[in-house]
């Protein structure tokens, strides 16, 4: 088998694997390989070339996976980033330093349910020491300095009382 046809077997094969597993992969948070690349419908055709490969059928968007939490240019292009997000994204802070503090519903980072706010640094990991949780919905996040002030419907901020307005530290969340 020559170059063309061994491309073009493993591209059938990612193709028909990624379409066979997409819905799977969501329903149990899998973190997906950058290197996987999923159509919004049925992938019917593909013809090698010589620089790649043609993808046709009955879809209107191919392309890697996303998650909930996309960095894209002012030009518009979505910027590769580390970890995967999924679930709904709801609010969200700049930290200042090229991170972010995010905040919704059933996330998972990387596969990982985490709850409360998370802080994501700039290089796209999450930071591990900052753990703000409540008792309710935090609904709004705002940095002022080193202070994050977060809004909702809570009685208690990381076991403390607090009805429906905090501030804590963005070092500590304390």
């Amino acid at each position: 088998m020559g170059a063309r046809g061994r491309l073009a077997l493993v591209v059938v094969s990612t193709v028909a694997l990624v379409c066979c597993a997409v819905s799977a992969a969501r329903s149990t948070h899998a973190v997906e390989p950058a290197s996987v690349w999923i159509a919004d419908g049925t992938v019917s055709a593909i013809a090698p070339t010589a620089n790649g490969v043609f993808i046709g059928g009955e879809f209107s968007l191919l392309g890697r996976p996303t998650g909930s939490w996309v960095d894209v240019t002012a030009s518009g292009t979505p910027v590769a980033r580390r970890p995967l997000i999924e679930g709904t994204v709801s609010t969200a802070a700049s930290d200042g330093a090229g991170g972010w503090y995010i905040r919704g519903s059933e996330l998972f980072v990387d596969g990982v349910e985490r709850r409360g706010v998370i802080h994501l640094r700039g290089n796209g990991n999450v930071d591990s020491a900052f753990r703000l949780a409540s008792n309710g919905e935090i609904d709004t996040i705002v940095r002022s300095g080193t202070t994050l002030y977060v809004g909702g419907r809570f009685t208690s901020v990381n076991g403390s009382a607090r009805t429906s307005l905090a501030a804590v530290d963005t070092r500590s969340a304390d």
